[in-house]
């Protein structure tokens, strides 16, 4: 990799000379002053990297200067090219078969009984639409499919619809989705003229779990296969390479899975910075599981070559698993409007109908799949991207009454949203939960009253680039059993801040000094807005050790429960994301360029 001049994603008048991984400022506008001075995490970041490589070097030394993860792999195709583009003409308004800008052919709901603005429901005739289009995929006589919704309502659960569902029968439940199974298959509207409209709530597959409804679409599927064991030790970040038992079974192309669930107790305090495991947190006692998602490039013997950087320590000694991952690949969601008949003051987990009853889309062991150009109105659980990978969300929005959640990373690896708004103020704004790992939300903006979601069951290594919004604690989420909310990696990059938890003047708590509340020493850069400062690690010590005067031999430090760089203002790069990307690329991708 040749650099010579970065741009850094942050203007054109702007330019900062990369030579030999040092830094010079001779390039340095006037501007500098405005946008903040150039970061020193940053800076430690470029250090810590190989030469002619964006991997960081294997012999790099850590200093008291926190090195973040290199997060520019993150998103469709690894953010290297854009997301599909539909020829608009073509598909919503000619009534040709094929699109010319995918060749994909669209098969237009109306075709199957859908009748928009009828007053009547057209879930029916969708099923329909999708199983002959599923059926053309099957038989090879389609290279994709554009399941066009033409402009008008179409109304996508009834009270019709929900007489159907036997509450005693499982399959009957899960029947309450529509679903799509297979890969290159988009789902299409006409903007802000096609409006899919949800009249009722869905039920629970069970009742005591108030998250078990299903969502309106469930897009995706996958299976895994166990193929053998990772035998030799990589350190995170450094490698793009495994050393595993067995490679029969897989091939170039192949998407695999990587897992292991650690009991040993020093590793598990690794992801714990200065703190100790509490009894509490009962998961976390019993495992810590780390989990990735790659794409195989190459097969040299038991050596795979990936796409992606391994981002975890691995140690052959916690018993790491390789399995073989199938995905449902290239499924997208466009120029649509949802919108649901939520209308009640939401009370967090009041019942399920509360918490997920008017659920629209979730899109599930895909890999390279996309939302774009999407509201979502009325709503209690808008978008969950779970056990997905290098997937993108891009331009969406939130509005309506408030609800539950409305944007969720769940167990995925490498994907990021762009441009997203929650103006509905659900109670948890777009976040990462559950095993999810280097993730990245890039310009999220949020109600004032709410704060990022860090929803708890061991995400790691994740980020909050350029968002804008509220501190407010009480929407963090997650049970008790499953803290911390974020293990070790979080980063916030220049975040504005537009409310803090209660005033100014008191200090925000990472470690709160209650049942709820753990996010492991997160790297806070370039934090600006309303003024907010940290509160020390002491002050979490004189909490617990009241409480678990067991866990801690020696006193904590009176320092900041975060790496905090530049409080107040800032920094250069305006946004980390796009200053990695284009380090590995050389250059910022085009489509990139106005971020």
């Amino acid at each position: 990799m040749k650099l010579n001049i970065l741009s850094l994603a942050i203007s054109s008048s702007l330019m900062i000379s990369l030579c030999s991984h040092s830094v010079a400022s001779a390039h340095l506008s006037d501007s500098t002053s405005k946008t903040g001075s150039l970061s020193s995490t940053w800076q430690a970041w470029v250090d810590s990297r190989a030469p002619d490589s964006d991997l960081m070097a294997s012999d790099f030394s850590h200093s008291s200067q926190p090195v973040v993860t290199n997060f520019s792999y993150a998103g469709y195709r690894q953010s290297e090219q854009p997301l599909p583009t539909l020829n608009n003409a073509f598909s919503c308004s000619s009534g040709a078969a094929i699109d010319p800008a995918t060749g994909y052919t669209i098969f237009n709901v109306t075709e199957y009984g859908a009748i928009p603005n009828d007053g009547k429901s057209d879930k029916a005739a969708v099923h329909d639409a999708i199983t002959v289009a599923e059926k053309a995929i099957q038989k090879g006589s389609v290279k994709g499919v554009v399941l066009l919704f033409p402009a008008g309502r179409f109304r996508m659960n009834e009270a019709s619809d929900m007489a159907k569902i036997d509450p005693d029968s499982k399959e009957s439940l899960a029947s309450q989705s529509i679903t799509v199974t297979e890969s290159n298959f988009i789902l299409r509207g006409c903007g802000s003229e096609t409006e899919l409209y949800m009249d009722q709530p869905h039920l629970p597959m069970d009742p005591k779990k108030l998250y078990s409804i299903p969502r309106l679409f469930s897009l995706g599927e996958g299976s895994r296969e166990k193929i053998g064991a990772i035998t030799q030790p990589v350190k995170g970040g450094t490698s793009m390479q495994l050393q595993v038992s067995e490679t029969k079974g897989i091939q170039q192309g192949d998407w695999i899975e990587i897992f292991a669930k650690v009991t040993n107790p020093d590793r598990i305090q690794e992801q714990m910075g200065p703190y100790r495991v509490e009894p509490s947190m009962k998961k976390l006692k019993q495992g810590l599981e780390l989990r990735e998602i790659h794409q195989i490039t190459a097969i040299n013997g038991k050596t795979l070559t990936l796409a992606a950087p391994v981002q975890v320590d691995i140690h052959p000694e916690d018993t790491w698993t390789l399995y073989r991952s199938e995905r449902t690949e290239e499924i997208g969601v466009e120029d649509l409007a949802f919108r649901g008949n939520w209308k009640e003051k939401f009370k967090h987990h009041k019942s399920a109908i509360h918490d997920s009853g008017w659920g629209f889309v979730t899109i599930r062991k895909s890999a390279n799949s996309w939302v774009k150009n999407v509201t979502f109105t009325d709503f209690n659980q808008g978008l969950q991207l779970t056990d997905t990978v290098n997937s993108t969300v891009m331009d969406i929005s939130f509005h309506g009454n408030p609800g539950h959640l409305s944007l969720q990373f769940q167990r995925s690896f490498n994907n990021l949203s762009m441009n997203v708004r929650d103006e509905a103020n659900t109670w948890h704004s777009p976040g990462f939960s559950h095993f999810s790992s280097s993730n990245v939300h890039l310009n999220t903006w949020y109600s004032s009253t709410s704060s990022p979601d860090l929803h708890a069951a061991q995400p790691r290594i994740n980020m909050f680039d350029r968002m804008t919004g509220g501190w407010i604690y009480g929407r963090w989420g997650g049970a008790t059993v499953n803290q911390p909310n974020h293990l070790e990696g979080l980063v916030f990059w220049n975040p504005e801040n537009t409310a803090v938890a209660y005033s100014s003047d008191e200090p925000y708590e990472f470690m709160r000094p209650s049942a709820f509340g753990r996010m492991i020493m997160p790297v806070v850069v370039g934090i600006h807005g309303n003024p907010v400062h940290f509160a020390s690690q002491q002050d979490y010590y004189q909490y617990i050790n009241r409480k678990e005067p067991q866990l801690y031999k020696d006193a904590l430090p009176d320092e900041p429960q975060a790496y905090v760089e530049s409080n107040g203002q800032p920094v250069l790069p305006g946004s980390l994301f796009l200053a990695q990307l284009e380090y590995r690329l050389g250059a910022l991708p085009n489509w990139l360029k106005d971020l």
